[in-house]
């Protein structure tokens, strides 16, 4: 039986054969999904020191060819009949963020690379190593790094390196942290944690596609240690298969929430940074099928404000409520905060249905008008017991309870 280090070796050496042949989908398939081989590969590869190994994936999968197979993958992964045409199929290949998706499969081997570095930096190694795997993980995640760097040839010492730090304000949240995820488990957080509720749906079959299955998954965010103004991505959940617009939900519910804070004295507002770097994740069953690990549209971004808004305040967001709503920007976003509204999202029936299969949902929250009307009826046949509340909200966000 292969270990978690050897199936990733082959695993990544595979990605290179027969280019689009079934070894290039397979192989990816084993790194991000059946197998998880990247992320359990990493950790043993760690945990062994086996910095040959770690080497071989980083230069394997940072290759053409290797992007290349993970478009081909995904085109025939997200291709499996699921009740669509082909046109719906095409499109929802189109509008995944392959480059996210790639970057931060590549961002979690630097990051593990760079781990490496760091337990041998307490042994005597050289400080160099760890600073070129850094500069890799902040590249791929997207993080400045200082105009001035010390050169690879010149020896360094860790007072040198905080020099050059500090002299540089150079505090990257998320390389950090995704160092620190694979040295202790978790992120270097400054304590604040939230955890909200959001529903999505799928065609369950039929040739129309008008069977929908809804699924509870969970959102959480949480405060880290760094720069302020960083808003990245747990490393826990970076390799679910997003859309671009999933994605940039999400950071439209972080930038609404910290524009809201804004005087008529600050700058304009998409200057405005996050008090504290946050980092967000995505929570779903182990074992949950390969359909939820593909999330689509903007019907989230209404949960996602709440969650940061809960974050922001330091308070509590209870969990047992349940947000289906969309965020809209209207004309006169960004400069005028007023000119963004929650909107109507699809799939209520189905989102209802397993709001009541869930026991830790007590209350559902919509916005008014089509959605209410949708609501109550699927409460009516799938709730009739009467243990879920609806909450309903007007554009604007104030809610109200009426009468089922």
């Amino acid at each position: 039986m292969q270990t978690a280090i050897e199936a990733l070796v082959w695993s990544c050496e595979h990605v290179h054969f027969s280019p689009g042949g079934r070894w290039d989908h397979y192989a990816w398939a084993d790194l991000l999904l059946e197998g998880d081989w990247l992320r359990r590969g990493l950790a043993e590869g760690l945990k062994l020191g086996a910095a040959n190994e770690l080497e071989c994936a980083w230069t394997r999968l940072s290759s053409p060819e290797a992007k290349d197979a993970l478009w081909d993958f995904l085109g025939c992964y997200l291709a499996i009949p699921a009740g669509e045409n082909g046109a719906a199929v095409a499109n929802r290949v189109e509008a995944c963020d392959l480059e996210r998706l790639y970057r931060h499969s590549l961002g979690l081997v630097a990051s593990a690379r760079a781990a490496l570095a760091h337990r041998r930096l307490a042994a005597g190694g050289p400080i160099e190593d760890l600073f070129r795997r850094w500069r890799e993980t902040a590249n791929l995640l997207g993080e400045p790094w200082p105009g001035v760097a010390p050169g690879a040839s010149t020896p360094m010492t860790i007072a040198d390196w905080d020099f050059f730090v500090h002299e540089n304000s150079w505090t990257p949240p998320a390389t950090v942290s995704w160092t620190q995820y694979w040295l202790k488990g978790n992120l270097a957080t400054s304590g604040r944690s939230v955890r909200v509720p959001f529903a999505v749906y799928y065609p369950s079959g039929g040739s129309t596609g008008d069977s929908r299955e809804g699924y509870i998954l969970h959102l959480a965010a949480e405060t880290c240690c760094g720069a302020p103004g960083v808003l990245f991505e747990h490393p826990s959940s970076c390799l679910y298969i997003l859309s671009k617009k999933w994605v940039d939900t999400v950071r439209l519910a972080a930038g609404y929430i910290q524009r809201a804070r804004r005087t008529p004295q600050d700058e304009p507002p998409h200057t405005m940074p996050l008090p504290e770097p946050t980092a967000w994740r995505i929570e779903m069953p182990p074992d949950a099928p390969g359909r939820q690990r593909v999330l689509d549209g903007d019907s989230h971004g209404g949960a996602a404000a709440r969650a940061f808004q809960r974050l922001r305040d330091a308070q509590v967001a209870d969990s047992r409520v349940l947000v289906m709503a969309r965020i809209e920007l209207l004309s006169g976003w960004p400069e005028d905060r007023a000119c963004l509204a929650l909107g109507k999202v699809g799939g209520i029936p189905a989102k209802i249905c397993a709001a009541a299969r869930d026991e830790s949902i007590d209350t559902v929250a919509v916005v008014e008008g089509e959605n209410e009307q949708d609501a109550m009826a699927a409460l009516q046949k799938h709730d009739p017991g009467g243990r879920l509340s609806l909450a309903v909200l007007g554009r604007s966000g104030v809610s109200y309870t009426p009468s089922r």
